[in-house]
């Protein structure tokens, strides 16, 4: 089921990165939503939908959109089932960048190739951390965060990699371990 697709995604080890071209809509939004980035071509129209034929989301909308964006606009977005641009998107927070429509792909490459220069595990941490924290009291997710940077410094190959390459001046050799 789409519920149990979309909490694997936001709890996977690796980010995933929405591309959104044309028509996002209903259970387009939930999967956007359960991305931990978003690039969307110029063109692209968002919104949810389900209110236009009587339904709500069952995907994760109702919960994932008020926690990506303010409350009041994801309350609009739902209430209305209106279409937002792909500019009114990234003006809310709901993509990361807006790019002509032929350079959605190469930009989407671009972003996910920067992010593979980095420490996957370094990177599923701060996932982790980041998803974990959402569903915490602030002090109790500033708690998780300073446990699993202390694990990850002392116990992570590429934590002390990083630490010498920086020493060295040189780019660190990640094994994600």
């Amino acid at each position: 089921d789409l519920y149990s697709l979309f909490n694997f995604m936001e709890m996977l080890d690796r980010p995933i990165i929405a591309l959104v071209n044309g028509y996002c809509v209903a259970g387009g939004l939930e999967l956007l939503l359960a991305c931990d980035f978003a690039y969307a071509a110029e063109g692209a129209k968002i919104g949810d939908g389900h209110v236009n034929f009587g339904m709500i989301g069952g995907g994760g909308s109702n919960v994932r959109l008020p926690l990506s964006i303010l409350p009041q606009q994801a309350r609009e977005i739902l209430f209305t089932g209106k279409m937002i641009t792909a500019n009114e998107a990234l003006s809310l927070g709901l993509v990361n960048r807006v790019v002509p429509n032929d350079k959605l792909i190469e930009a989407g490459l671009e972003f996910a190739n920067i992010i593979a220069t980095k420490s996957a595990l370094g990177i599923h941490i701060i996932k982790q951390v980041c998803n974990r924290s959402l569903e915490m009291r602030k002090e109790d997710g500033l708690h998780l965060e300073i446990q699993m940077a202390h694990h990850y410094a002392l116990t992570s190959h590429d934590a002390r990699e990083g630490l010498i390459a920086f020493s060295e001046k040189r780019q660190p050799k990640f094994l994600g371990r």
